[in-house]
């Protein structure tokens, strides 16, 4: 029940972020890349469970400069 919970919260939060799958696609990066990325503070992901969500204004902010 709580993993349906959580599924549903990161369905809604979808409008709002960007999952890893997608922000690796975006730049062509390697996963390890973004964790590289988050490391260094590049990115600030939000943890859903286990996933990390990466809000989409502060990509598409950084796409722009890339």
């Amino acid at each position: 029940m709580a993993d349906e919970r959580l599924s549903e919260r990161v369905e809604v939060a979808r409008g709002r972020y960007y999952t890893t799958e997608e922000v690796m696609a975006i730049f062509h990066i390697t996963k390890r890349t973004i964790y590289r990325w988050r490391d260094a503070g590049k990115v600030n992901p939000v943890k859903a469970g286990r996933r990390l969500l990466f809000d989409r204004t502060e990509i598409d902010a950084l796409a722009d400069r890339d």
